[in-house]
């Protein structure tokens, strides 16, 4: 496929300027496509905003307002999807493709380890030598603009509840999606508890629309994932059954996620007098008989343990959820060695998991992308939590590090053996958002065609020798090199990609339809985890003439 034919590729020909022509009325016809579909769009625009305008003036709630305005809305709304869909099909004949990318979704095993961090008290991760423990994310149960990354480690965003209707939600939220692309939300920290986030089902399931679309709306790469329940039980169960009802009723579609969020605690469910532990559900009081009353002898069951995180992926699978991911976000000891639970019981317990974890699968409810297994990462609570105290009755067990002196426990030490034991270091460069400036040319325009990427590590060695080259193929097949890089001494790894490019001028070439093929590789390639992701692809059209309409459709770079 690479090697060139020069012959092929300079001869200009009948059928070479039939082509020339050919694209130049496809891409004429797009154009009055994109017309119609502006002009449909606005005109249910309209008609939309006047039905809007006359029932907001007389303070009719969206839920209860007619038929017919609910049909224009809706119309309205699907309008540009018609439209983006309609071009996006015309565009395939025209545009170029990435190549396809794959990955295996945790190359080394650590990658799954994460932790919870107390950021309470002015607590900050920084003060932490948490490069120790090689776990690869963290969360600290809120959201944040520039988060700190100790060692380039991954931080997972949280929005809780208090911000739901504060008026500086819109510009703060923002700000810290715009900032962080792609990255994962979740949304509420135990909204089946009074303490944390407590919501009844159906104001969960409202705050999770709007959560879920304000983050959507914003980044379209973002992951979101639902706010984990306490513990697996029928009655955390029955509460997000509940959950999924309410959003179907709502809002006419089943609730949509990313990934699915857990809690691994073992607590008794209970509202009496002196009852500790987990409550019952906001609003779910007439079904306090589902709960459990685990006792304090339960609380490191690795038996029960397993019990709860079957059952929610059974609970998955049941409701057509098994293809998302399932993250255990928070688990571990919580009461003290003045409760029965001593460092050496902590420790067997947190193993235990670790080992469960990474070698559990289930053919029938498993994730299908992951080998099966039930649970694909965990945070272990917690780095830094201040331990139980006798006289207040404060703090919880099973950290990994000293709050006040900073120094790492022989828990954490154990934590850090295990993950250890099963890192792989490896390089993995990834090619992402490839342009092509300008992506059409006339064959007498004599320009510099750009072609830029962003070009990211996310293995946990450096690339060495990075070298990038850019091939041009034609529809036949024939492919020549058009520009390459010096190669780069070395590209570290990290969570921020960086831009690459390169500079093409074409020359003597027949005006055509033409793939632009942009490749990196590392001199240790040997070390490099998947490749799939090294290549990417777009279109560049080479005519006589530029088309004559006046509205011009872009080329659409995928």
């Amino acid at each position: 496929m690479e090697a060139s034919s020069s012959q092929n590729l300079s001869k200009v020909s009948k059928e070479h300027a039939n082509a020339g022509a050919n694209l130049r009325a496809r891409i004429g016809m797009l154009c009055i496509v994109n017309k119609f579909i502006l002009w449909l769009g606005s005109m249910l625009e309209s008609v939309y905003i006047q039905f809007i305008d006359k029932e907001e003036s007389m303070s009719i709630p969206m839920e209860k307002r007619g038929s017919d305005s609910a049909l224009i809305h809706w119309l309205w709304r699907l309008t540009p999807l018609f439209g983006a869909g309609l071009i996006f099909t015309l565009l395939l004949l025209v545009t170029g493709h990435s190549a396809a990318q794959t990955r295996q979704l945790y190359p080394s095993p650590h990658e799954r380890f994460g932790f919870n961090f107390d950021s309470d008290q002015g607590m900050k991760i920084e003060e932490y030598d948490v490069a120790q423990l090689k776990a690869h994310w963290y969360l600290d149960y809120t959201f944040r603009t520039n988060p700190t990354r100790p060692n380039n480690m991954q931080y997972v965003q949280m929005i809780r509840t208090y911000l739901w209707h504060s008026t500086s939600f819109t510009q703060t939220v923002g700000a810290a999606v715009a900032a962080n692309p792609g990255e994962l939300w979740i949304v509420g920290n135990e909204p089946d508890r009074d303490g944390q986030d407590g919501l009844t089902p159906d104001n969960y399931a409202m705050f999770y629309h709007d959560v879920y679309t304000f983050l959507k709306q914003r980044d379209p790469t973002s992951r979101v994932a639902v706010g984990a329940v306490v513990q697996g039980t029928p009655i955390r169960l029955h509460y997000l059954n509940i959950v999924l009802d309410a959003y179907q009723q709502r809002y006419g579609s089943p609730l949509p996620t990313d990934v699915w969020t857990l809690h691994g605690f073992i607590l008794p469910e209970c509202k009496t007098d002196g009852c500790w532990g987990a409550s019952i559900p906001p609003g779910m009081d007439e079904f306090a008989s589902e709960g459990i009353q685990y006792g304090i002898n339960d609380h490191n069951k690795l038996g029960i343990f397993k019990q709860h995180v079957v059952a929610f992926r059974q609970w998955m699978a049941d409701h057509g959820y098994r293809d998302k991911p399932l993250i255990m976000s928070e688990y571990g000891i919580l009461l003290s060695p003045a409760h029965g639970f001593p460092y050496a019981t902590v420790r067997a317990f947190m193993l235990s998991t670790f080992d469960y974890f990474l070698n559990t699968m289930d053919s029938a409810i498993g994730y299908p992308a992951d080998q099966n297994r039930l649970v694909q990462s965990w945070s272990w609570f917690s780095l830094n939590n201040p331990p139980y105290d006798i006289n207040t009755g404060q703090g919880f067990n099973g950290n990994l590090f000293n709050p006040m002196t900073k120094q790492i426990e022989p828990l954490g030490q154990d934590f850090a053996t295990c993950t250890a034991n099963i890192t792989k270091e490896y390089v993995d460069l990834n090619l992402t958002g490839m342009q092509v400036t300008p992506a059409m040319l006339v064959v007498t325009d004599t320009s510099t065609v750009t072609v830029q990427a962003n070009l990211i590590n996310n293995g946990g060695i450096e690339a060495q020798q990075v070298s990038a080259q850019l091939w041009l193929t034609d529809t036949q097949g024939n492919s020549m090199l058009v520009a390459e890089n010096a190669p780069i001494a070395t590209w570290a790894p990290g969570c921020a990609p960086k831009p690459l490019t390169l500079l093409w001028q074409p020359k003597a070439l027949p005006i055509g339809h033409y793939t632009l093929t942009l490749k990196v590789k590392a001199g240790n390639a040997n070390q490099e985890v998947n490749s799939i992701d090294n290549v990417a692809q777009r279109t560049f059209l080479l005519l006589d003439k530029l088309p004559s309409n006046s509205l011009y459709l872009p080329l659409i770079q995928r």
